[in-house]
């Protein structure tokens, strides 16, 4: 059985820049009603994500919880221009991303609730790291396309959470016509602002 690893790091400063897409208000409703049943269930042994700090990730650019040795907003500078180069082609002309979310899944750090596409966030991803050698250190881009719930700050059995999660079902729809670049300083994305936007809809 994995090891639950509580959330340390909930309501502490770190810096990071990371690219992700908002939820709608209707989709923030939608994940506060299984928020709301993970807590009378589950009590607090969670914490859940805000609404404001509710979000699809695509990719870290520098990761927030990352040591880089340096000043992250020095790193930043020197790697914007072509990061923003590279990540503008990749999303230019994609189109609105229609996302499916169906499944709530449990992991050791978090509940998260999961979506599919129809391959358009692979494929930015994948044009993406083509192009650019991410930092040593910063993680890779997921290979799913998700939202965190909630995350664990007491131990608590796995097994306890995931049949509480069994009886759960989860069913909306995010359409996404943009990503947008944002500088994070309190994780989890509690405090945070929008650097820049890159829109999906085709230029004309």
């Amino acid at each position: 059985m994995d090891k639950i690893i509580i959330g340390e790091n909930i309501n502490q400063k770190a810096i990071g820049y990371v690219l992700n897409a908002e939820l709608s208000p209707k989709n923030q409703h939608a994940i506060a009603k299984i928020q709301k049943t993970l807590s009378e269930k589950l009590g607090s042994a969670i914490w859940n994500s805000p609404p404001v700090s509710l979000h699809i990730t695509l990719f870290d650019w520098l990761a927030p919880l990352v040591d880089y040795g340096r000043d992250k907003t020095e790193i930043f500078e020197e790697i914007f221009a072509h990061y923003d180069r590279v990540i503008a082609d990749a999303t230019r002309g994609v189109g609105t991303i229609v996302v499916k979310f169906d499944k709530i899944r449990v992991g050791p750090a978090a509940i998260w609730v999961e979506g599919s596409d129809n391959g358009q966030f692979r494929k930015i991803r994948e044009e993406f790291l083509s192009k650019v050698d991410l930092l040593p250190n910063t993680k890779l881009p997921p290979k799913i396309i998700h939202t965190t719930v909630s995350r664990y700050r007491e131990e608590i059995d796995l097994a306890v959470v995931q049949k509480v999660v069994d009886e759960m079902k989860c069913s909306f729809v995010q359409e996404i016509s943009g990503f947008r670049l944002i500088k994070e300083t309190v994780d989890p994305m509690l405090e945070f602002e929008t650097i820049k936007t890159y829109p999906l809809t085709s230029v004309v």
